[in-house]
């Protein structure tokens, strides 16, 4: 059975993924609909300068898969951080993790989710599950791996 922060970790990763799929669609919705100047537009705005996305270009599907190219990073590690803590492979969770946190560092973002991940990891019911041991409560209030 796996503890409750590995369950959080997979729910927050799930956040993670729709949270990209969000900033995919609102700006693609932008960028083909050209809806009038308000929330949207600033938000796909910051997303299109962010991406480094020059806005002389006028074909659309380029555009948005120049976008896509920008997030496309996020959703392969989002991918290997839950097949890597599913499977229980430190190894690779950790690593693929460090390189979530800097390539978002890198992005000029604030991993926050990404950050609450790596606190909760430290956790030790969820170091003992990715190394496959169990911890057992004792009666005297302690823990002790099995």
């Amino acid at each position: 059975m796996k503890p409750i922060t590995v369950k959080i970790i997979n729910g927050l990763i799930v956040l993670r993924y729709f949270f990209v799929i969000i900033i995919i669609a609102l700006t693609g919705y932008v960028i083909y609909k050209s809806p009038e100047p308000g929330i949207l537009t600033g938000f796909a705005k910051a997303i299109i300068k962010a991406a480094n996305i020059n806005t002389e270009i006028t074909n659309q599907d380029e555009s948005f898969g120049m976008v896509i190219g920008y997030l496309f990073p996020s959703i392969i590690l989002l991918t290997l951080e839950v097949i890597f803590i599913n499977k229980q492979k430190p190894n690779g969770f950790w690593t693929v993790l460090s390189i979530d946190i800097i390539l978002s560092l890198l992005w000029r973002s604030i991993p926050v989710i990404a950050v609450v991940i790596l606190f909760l990891s430290l956790h030790k019911k969820t170091k003992s599950y990715l190394k496959n041991t169990q911890i057992i409560d004792t009666q005297d209030g302690g823990t002790k791996p099995t």
